[in-house]
């Protein structure tokens, strides 16, 4: 519940470095619109939106609270398709690797 006094799109203004806002097109607490919302607030955000995809991140066909109830409380369910893929590739272009040590001792 403390984090509830924080409004993202004011907080997501001062950050300086890659933002990766990930949302489910099926999520029913947070929408599509409010994703654009916050893209808008930092050039460096980017958007990778999940088909089928729940506010926890679980594969939910339906978006309906009925449907998607067991989610929260099911650790087993698997992640949605695709996420780890958007993460990968937002990772794989926003991380700056270190050289590889050439070290033989």
């Amino acid at each position: 519940m403390s984090w509830m006094k924080y409004d993202p799109a004011k907080e997501i203004v001062a950050l300086k470095i890659p933002i990766l806002l990930v949302q489910g097109t099926t999520d029913i607490q947070v929408s599509l619109e409010d994703q654009k919302l916050l893209a808008a607030s930092n050039k460096n955000a980017h958007l990778a939106t999940i088909e089928k995809m729940s506010h926890v991140l679980k594969f939910a066909p339906e978006k309906t609270l009925l449907s998607q109830t067991a989610m929260y409380s099911d650790p087993s369910l698997p992640l949605a398709p695709h996420l780890m893929d958007e993460i990968f590739q937002f990772l794989d272009a926003n991380v700056v690797r270190k050289p590889a040590s050439t070290d033989s001792r």
